[in-house]
């Protein structure tokens, strides 16, 4: 057995017992004052546990506080103003609903008939505007410049210019599309099953149209 010399073992004892048993002349009386001492440290615990479920209970009423404001108030959290979406696209019914989502003008194609207008949002923001038409093709819209599409490993066909607007043409598989930037601003639009040359027709129709 290993021997343990007085320091060692002093050593391991709490200061605060060393100095009660300094005070104290009964070996029975040590033990209950150091039985109250451990009393004292498991309420303090405890108090200190019960105040952090407290805390976890008024957090957690008041996520559900609000969730129950979003689900009996829907108007509230559509509306432009508040812009709270959950979900990532929203629908609107006109192109100046959608102009006040964004916060910009979109064009308006004469030569189109709009199927469905929506806002595409990224963390509860308006950030790409999507118009589909009734023949099925598409037009994005959103600030800043670059390929908005969202389709990937497609095929450069060739790049044109429309009067001073540089225009990349697309195809993957049956899809065709065309991405531009323009004043700010950078435009995607897309067609299904329609050669080049319909696209190319079109995408000259829009730019002259945003000009």
């Amino acid at each position: 057995m290993k021997k343990i010399s007085l320091p060692e073992a002093t050593d391991k004892i709490d200061d605060a017992y060393i100095e009660r048993a300094i005070e104290i002349d009964s070996a029975e009386k040590l033990r209950q004052a150091m039985f109250t001492e451990r009393m004292k440290k498991t309420r303090l615990m405890t108090r200190r546990l019960a105040t952090a479920a407290a805390c976890l209970c008024i957090v957690t009423a008041g996520m559900l506080m609000l969730r129950r404001t979003s689900v009996d108030n829907p108007a509230e959290v559509s509306e432009p103003g508040n812009v709270m979406m959950g979900n990532p696209i929203t629908d609107v019914e006109s192109y100046d609903e959608l102009e006040r989502y964004m916060g910009y003008k979109v064009p308006r194609l004469e030569f189109k008939t709009p199927e469905t207008l929506s806002v595409i949002s990224y963390e509860g923001e308006p950030e790409k505007a999507k118009m589909v038409f009734i023949d099925g093709s598409q037009l994005l819209m959103m600030k800043g410049t670059g390929d908005i599409s969202g389709i990937f490993g497609a095929t450069l066909e060739t790049t044109v210019t429309v009067g001073v607007v540089p225009v990349y043409m697309y195809r993957f598989d049956s899809v065709h599309y065309a991405v531009w930037s323009y004043k700010g601003y950078s435009y995607c639009y897309i067609v299904n099953n329609a050669g080049s040359g319909a696209l190319y027709g079109d995408v000259e129709r829009i730019i002259r149209t945003i000009e």
